[in-house]
């Protein structure tokens, strides 16, 4: 409507486009993101399979993504 429509595209692939540079960014946020995500849901047994406490578990699990 009036000319405008709705952008299907991600908006990585909108940044990525805009400045590539932009894509490494965004791909390490999002890997750090799905990474500290999964961390939280391990129990006890396969943190220490990793060598992890749950401290530092639940420390790493609650950064920014950014960081």
């Amino acid at each position: 409507m009036f000319g405008s429509t709705l952008s299907t595209q991600s908006p990585f692939a909108r940044a990525s486009r805009r400045n590539p540079a932009q894509k490494g960014v965004l791909a390490r946020w999002i890997m750090a993101r799905r990474t500290r995500v999964a961390l939280r849901a391990l129990d006890a047994h396969l943190l220490e399979d990793i060598g992890m406490t749950e401290g530092e578990a639940k420390r790493e699990s609650a950064r920014p993504f950014w960081q």
